[in-house]
């Protein structure tokens, strides 16, 4: 027992250990920490580097700050939103822990899902089992054990070296190229010479560019001059012709010297092939360059949506209700689902189309109608209206049935 709680406070950074709450962990955990002594076998491990490229990072930026945009909550199916105000609500849209936002939150968990192929969330829950808090995890490497009664725990390594053990219920886990590792997402081997090459032309380019600067002529002397006298006549040369204050461009020299300039040439820019290795980037992330620089158009928008942050959405939804509810609430349709609307960036023109079609139908109330246009909501606007024109079933087919009737007793 205290080399485990050895492990887990003196190892572990104040700043760490109090973000992560690991003091107020439960007697009950951490004996089932102590039995990590008695041995363990290891499955599996991963780290990266992809986020030194520029091209890789602001993509991935793109990505997370529109992930970052979904909004989480609480919901029970075949009830009304009674909910929308409750604690675990307020965790999920306002204040996951209190050191982030909704958006830091998110954004931190997507950058880590996109540049790891993995992302860990510790799923903090407080001495009755509610919610307290959400943290994204940053180690720099990951390790799954199984203790000797068959008990599977998750050993986070952190960068300064500190090792902290949770187990595998607390902590919700996000996945990406899943396919290799029974347990953890794919490393970023398979686009990582396309990164290296994306960094070899940066560095081509700024020595080109530094080289290019270096050398504007050769001042030759007629006569042998002493080094120290070359150095002095070279910087009197430079202080007179090549400064600002020179800008008519004439150099007026004796018979002692000859100034020969040197042709510089511009440098030259291999921008197709920059251009595919850019392109490989965005392909192995699933974005295109629209998607970086926010020129895209809406039906751009909804293939990104739909390709990346739709199924981003559907994994976070379906692993924090897995951590964050019992059994038995699940069973009773208690569920986390982050959401987004799919008409976010589509033009009014687009919106109000919607609108019409759909308002009448009942399918939207008159403030879901008000959230499309970012307007404020109505009093009474969560009631739906229809169009007289359209009536159910039921009483479409007792009409027709009673009208045949009419025409029956008509022909009697």
């Amino acid at each position: 027992m205290n080399n485990i709680l050895k492990v887990r406070g003196d190892n572990v950074p104040k700043l760490i250990d109090k973000l992560l709450g690991l003091d107020k962990i439960r007697e009950g955990q951490r004996k089932n920490y102590e039995m990590l002594n008695t041995g363990f076998s290891g499955f599996s491990q991963f780290t990266g580097d992809a986020y030194q490229s520029d091209v890789y990072r602001s993509a991935v930026d793109s990505i997370a700050r529109h992930i970052a945009k979904l909004s989480g909550k609480h919901v029970v199916d075949n009830q009304n939103e009674s909910n929308r105000y409750s604690k675990l609500n307020r965790i999920l849209q306002d204040r996951p822990n209190p050191y982030m936002s909704s958006f830091d939150f998110l954004y931190k968990v997507a950058t880590q899902y996109f540049l790891f192929n993995n992302a860990f969330i510790l799923v903090q829950k407080d001495n009755k089992g509610n919610l307290s808090g959400l943290y994204p995890l940053t180690p720099a490497s990951v390790e799954y054990v199984v203790d000797t009664t068959d008990e599977m725990y998750i050993k986070f390594l952190f960068k300064d070296g500190k090792m902290v053990y949770f187990h595998i219920s607390e902590v919700a886990i996000l996945r990406r190229h899943f396919n290799g590792n029974e347990l953890l997402g794919d490393n970023n081997d398979a686009i990582m010479s396309s990164i290296e090459l994306a960094h070899t032309q940066n560095e081509g380019m700024r020595e080109a560019i530094k080289n290019s600067a270096q050398f504007r002529g050769i001042l030759q002397y007629k006569q042998a001059l002493s080094p120290t006298k070359l150095k002095e006549y070279k910087e009197s040369f430079m202080n007179d012709y090549f400064t600002m204050a020179n800008n008519g461009g004439v150099i007026p020299i004796d018979t002692s010297l000859d100034y020969i300039p040197l042709k510089v040439t511009d440098v030259q820019i291999d921008t197709p092939q920059m251009e595919v290795v850019k392109k490989k980037i965005y392909d192995y992330l699933g974005i295109n360059e629209s998607i970086v620089n926010g020129s895209y158009d809406e039906n751009g928008w909804q293939a990104f949506f739909e390709s990346i942050i739709e199924p981003f959405a559907i994994q976070i939804s379906s692993e924090l209700t897995e951590k964050i509810f019992t059994e038995r609430e699940k069973a009773f349709a208690n569920r986390i689902v982050f959401e987004a609307s799919k008409l976010q960036y589509a033009s009014n023109q687009s919106k109000t189309n919607v609108i019409k079609e759909l308002l009448p139908l009942g399918v939207l109330s008159i403030n879901q109608a008000l959230d499309l246009l970012n307007l404020p909501r109505v009093e009474n606007g969560d009631e739906r209206i229809q169009s007289l024109n359209y009536i159910d079933k039921k009483i479409a087919n007792a009409y027709q049935l009673q009208d045949k009737e009419g025409q029956t007793n008509e022909g009697n």
